[in-house]
């Protein structure tokens, strides 16, 4: 999570709200002996990808534009692929709707800045 809040606070900082959730912070503690922590993020509601199924075309269109800013700024997500060639735009729990309904991209576990 550290890595994760790391990108948030560099590379992904000036697409905050835009192409990636606002970041809140990173909060960490201790609890029982064990280490925990969290990150906060914008809440974005609109992100039911199990439940609607397949994408439409206009959904479609709002991910490759999210992506096309993210690699703008630098950064490749490291999960967007199905497969290592193919753009897993279907696959949608990397996508989420924001509450205005522009789309934001998350999970940066394994984004690296190209």
């Amino acid at each position: 999570l550290r890595r994760e809040a790391e990108m948030y606070t560099g590379p992904l900082k000036e697409l905050q709200g835009k192409v990636v959730p606002i970041f809140y912070g990173f909060f960490t503690g201790n609890a029982d002996g064990v280490d925990i922590g969290c990150i906060v993020l914008e809440w974005c509601p609109h992100n039911d990808w199990v439940t609607f199924g397949k994408p439409e075309e206009d959904e479609l269109r709002l991910r490759m534009q999210a992506i096309q800013n993210l690699h703008l700024a630098g950064v490749k997500h490291g999960q967007l692929y199905e497969k290592r060639d193919s753009l897993g735009l279907y696959e949608g729990r990397h996508f989420l709707r924001a509450q205005d309904g522009t789309m934001r991209i998350v999970d940066f576990k394994y984004a690296k800045v190209h």
